[in-house]
């Protein structure tokens, strides 16, 4: 599997507990508050900083850099597992547009993109 396929179907996937970073957004004080994501809406992620604060990220005007640990990502896409296994290190960063995030978890799993 190419990155370019994990970039297609990294979007369907669950993002509770991923570590991200605000890389781009039309609200220009939220580019570089990162944290874990704790809650997810159709149109928001909820994230927890490392100081504890909770912030809510509007998804279609923000860019996100996911940090994906290289063991979540082969579960998420097992047909990626033997690239990953030699390809990756620990971990790998996906730059994704928060609009193809727009919808709830289970709603995007069966989108196509």
């Amino acid at each position: 599997m190419t990155i370019e396929q994990i970039l297609e179907k990294f979007p369907k996937q669950e993002l509770f507990g991923l570590k991200v970073k605000i890389t781009n957004s039309t609200n220009k004080s939220q580019i570089g508050k990162s944290g874990i994501i704790i809650n997810e809406t159709k149109k928001m992620l909820k994230i927890r900083q490392n100081d504890n604060k909770e912030i809510l990220i509007e998804k279609k005007s923000s860019i996100f850099d996911f940090c994906v640990e290289k063991e979540r990502l082969s579960a998420y896409l097992p047909l990626a597992k033997f690239d990953i296994e030699n390809n990756l290190k620990k971990k790998m960063h996906l730059i994704i547009d928060g609009k193809l995030l727009v919808g709830r978890s289970e709603e995007r799993i069966k989108k196509k993109i």
